[in-house]
């Protein structure tokens, strides 16, 4: 994924956005390696990626923890997807 010029696209929209350069946990791991694996295996010849979203402000206990507004994640989505659409 053209994660540089994705990043500059969420920014250009207010999207508050960040690259991380590790997956994370577990879970996180898990779903790329199998979503990648997938797309090998079934040899779709389609771009892949993982984008992790953080959780809406109503799920976080600790109200300093990072949080997303669904609109906003919402939105998020749609410019990636827009994207990555038009990239093709």
């Amino acid at each position: 994924m053209p994660v540089r010029r994705l990043l500059g696209r969420l920014r250009e929209e207010k999207i508050p956005t960040e690259i991380s350069n590790s997956l994370g946990t577990f879970g996180c791991n898990q779903i790329f390696y199998h979503l990648m694996d997938y797309v090998e295996r079934k040899q779709l010849g389609i771009p892949a990626g993982f984008i992790h979203v953080p959780p809406l402000p109503e799920q976080v206990h600790d109200k300093q923890a990072p949080s997303m507004a669904l609109e906003t994640t919402t939105r998020a989505l749609e410019v990636v997807v827009d994207d990555l659409a038009s990239s093709l």
